[in-house]
């Protein structure tokens, strides 16, 4: 509302901002300057927090996955204009600019331009996490635990309800938008939505039976036979097409060659960045999500590349636009989860680690796969330098141990049972040994208690260590460059793509 200029109180930009959407419709959307706030305590033009969380990719990967067992029905919601659904909490009150096309509307009694007292808009740096609190709070008539949802204490974005018929609803929560999950037939769906209705504006809601895919976050969930598949097609031929459009370039099977370790290596020895590291950056930021969203077959390629986003050189940008063009050329590639028909080790949560120990640095590599596809995984450089081969193995598989925490928590929170140890795969023998006992002296006296974390997980009866052949190990996908016959193996077992 418009208030006169509040005097000793800095008045923040308003930024009108006009775009098209996916949809090619035209929007207009007023920002606060919030950056211009401070930081401090809940006051005039100032807060105390603005952290907010959002659905983990890993969460939402378990919920496909979890949904794609029990033949669940799929569907996605947009809140409109979420933010200003929610008040600002006590003791905050902001100050913005009006719109110019208001600004000689309004004088005060002293002829002077007025300004407008803000509600939680977009830009203010709070606005996020005040939306958050309410849209989960405990009010029956807004907050998601209000209507009944059970909020995970392991991802707060993610939540879930079981009526008395033993009928389940699942909900991804990703700022505005929700990934919902419903029993098969069940009237949880329509309840959900109508009560929504009630409480806020929102487009969608159309079952993924009607539409065929589901819009999420720039990736497309099909239901496919049996299950789900989620894929980034669009979103990498819209990002990349400058790097491989026209056909020129080859065709590479590979995310990266064997060179990849070197040049990193050479780069940060050397520096001194030869390219224009805005550019690098760009593009490996782009294709960083697509490493954490749907495409664990570049996760290594980027993670290395991500060593020399400081110091850049050609030879360092060439890999990066291999890794592009890769991705280009497998557009199509998704992860696919199905129903698990055989009641096997390999069927329910099972994990799997392994380190490389060539670099001063090791690298950590690390997946979780269900119902025959993988749910979490990750490729990360070690904190510390290894003294041995099989201590850089301890490091990584105390690593996996504790993200099986994460995800045993998770999977039950969603009603499937852990009762028994999650089986992880290592292919070290004698770091399957420190795990399990207190041997191997001169190996591991030195290691501290979170390169050990495993010894304590094994001992409590939360994972299992067990032995695999290094060419059976799926981790390895996550800590060196491969040939291509074996890339691919392990690319097609972690992604269940069977054609």
């Amino acid at each position: 509302k418009p208030v006169p200029r509040p005097q000793g109180v800095k008045v923040l930009p308003l930024h009108e901002l006009m775009y098209y959407k996916n949809s090619g419709r035209k929007k207009t959307r007023g920002a606060v300057g919030g950056n211009h706030a401070e930081r401090g305590t809940d006051g005039e033009n100032s807060y105390a927090e603005s952290t907010s969380p959002t659905a983990l990719w890993k969460s939402t990967r378990t919920a496909v996955a979890v949904a794609a067992h029990n033949d669940m029905d799929a569907t996605t919601v947009d809140i409109s204009q979420a933010y200003i659904n929610a008040s600002l909490a006590p003791g905050q009150k902001f100050y913005c600019e009006l719109p110019r096309g208001y600004r000689h509307l309004y004088k005060d009694e002293n002829g002077e331009p007025m300004v407008a007292e803000c509600g939680n808009l977009y830009g203010i740096p709070p606005a996020g996490r005040n939306w958050f609190l309410h849209v989960t709070s405990t009010d029956p008539k807004t907050g998601l635990r209000g209507w009944g949802l059970e909020q995970s204490q392991d991802d707060p974005c993610v939540l879930t309800k079981v009526n008395d018929k033993g009928e389940r609803i699942i909900i991804v929560l990703y700022v505005d938008d929700f990934l919902i999950f419903t029993t098969k037939g069940s009237t949880l769906k329509a309840e959900f939505l109508a009560w929504l209705g009630e409480a806020y504006d929102y487009t969608g809601g159309e079952d993924i039976s009607v539409t065929g895919h589901l819009d999420w976050l720039g990736a497309e969930i099909t239901k496919v036979d049996g299950g789900f598949k989620i894929a980034s097609p669009r979103y990498i031929k819209d990002t990349l097409a400058r790097y491989a459009a026209g056909g020129h370039h080859a065709h590479y099977n590979v995310p990266c060659t064997q060179d990849l370790k070197k040049h990193v290596q050479t780069a940060s020895e050397n520096k001194s960045a030869t390219v224009n590291k805005t550019t690098f950056r760009s593009l490996l930021g782009e294709m960083q999500y697509l490493a954490s969203s749907d495409r664990p077959d570049v996760c290594y390629a980027i993670g290395m590349l991500s060593r020399c986003q400081e110091w850049p050189d050609e030879a360092c940008m060439r890999d990066l636009e291999q890794v592009a063009i890769y991705l280009y050329k497998t557009a199509d590639l998704g992860i696919t989860y199905g129903r698990i028909t055989e009641d096997t080790a390999l069927s329910w949560l099972f994990g799997m680690s392994d380190a490389d120990w060539s670099l001063s640095h090791s690298t950590s590599g690390w997946s979780f796969s269900f119902s025959n596809a993988v749910v979490s995984y990750g490729s990360k450089k070690q904190h510390s330098i290894a003294l041995s081969t099989c201590e850089a193995e301890i490091m990584a598989s105390s690593l996996a141990a504790c993200e099986a925490v994460f995800l045993r928590n998770l999977f039950e929170f969603l009603g499937l049972s852990m009762a028994a140890a999650t089986l992880l795969y290592m292919d070290n023998t004698g770091a399957e040994r420190v795990a399990k006992h207190h041997v191997l002296h001169n190996v591991a006296k030195h290691m501290a208690r979170r390169e050990l974390k495993i010894r304590e997980l094994v001992a409590a009866g939360i994972v299992e260590p067990k032995h695999v052949s290094s060419k059976g190990n799926l981790a390895d996908l996550f800590t060196k460059p491969l040939e291509r016959r074996t890339f691919q193996t392990l690319r097609n077992s972690l992604m269940n793509i069977t054609a």
